[in-house]
């Protein structure tokens, strides 16, 4: 499987290097610091995989996400950031990325998270879940009118995606679930304006 990464710290750009090659079936065919130079390298490459920071020095990765996803929608692309703020993460989703992984917390599930994607199903770290959790629940606490929640049987999912309850702290969501969640975000920000 052919991973690109972009990175714009040297210290991580250097483990990311080091771990991914190490791990069996993964090659590394290039690597980016910057979004415009990540844009123009994964086009050119056409990679399996690209692990997308959202924090660049030019551009977001969302905006990176969002260009190479249009004109390469086979490409998976998971973010992999310090960032767990809720705007990015919609935003990220919203853009295309097929999984989300903290820095902090992905290094164990870094590599299953790869292979996820590469099949089709969509990765989000376990915190991330637990986040999106909440939000909903803040919102059957206090109903805005006009704005969506998620069903029980979603919510049950979610929550066993945030409690770990999966094999090895790893749950897979149907693809068409986190469309459903882009779609609420995207509806709510909306009726919040």
């Amino acid at each position: 499987m052919n991973i690109f990464f972009v990175e714009d710290n040297a210290v991580l750009s250097r483990w990311l290097q080091t771990h991914l090659s190490k791990t069996p079936g993964l090659n590394i065919i290039g690597n980016a610091s910057e979004g415009r130079d990540a844009i123009e390298k994964i086009l050119s490459m056409k990679p399996d995989v690209a692990l997308v920071d959202i924090g660049l020095p030019d551009i977001s990765g969302i905006q990176v996400t969002r260009e190479v996803k249009q004109a390469l929608p086979s490409l998976r692309v998971i973010m992999l950031t310090a960032s767990d703020d809720q705007d990015d993460i919609f935003n990220a989703l919203e853009a295309g990325a097929d999984g989300y992984v903290l820095k902090a917390k992905g290094a164990p599930h870094l590599t299953s998270a790869i292979e996820d994607v590469r099949t089709g199903s969509v990765w989000l770290d376990p915190s991330i879940a637990q986040f999106v959790l909440v939000n909903n629940n803040r919102q059957l606490q206090k109903p805005i009118p006009g704005r969506h929640t998620l069903t029980n049987i979603e919510i049950a999912k979610l929550g066993e995606v945030a409690a770990s309850n999966c094999k090895d702290g790893v749950c897979l969501v149907d693809p068409e679930f986190v469309q459903k969640l882009k779609r609420l975000h995207s509806a709510n920000a909306t009726c919040a304006q």
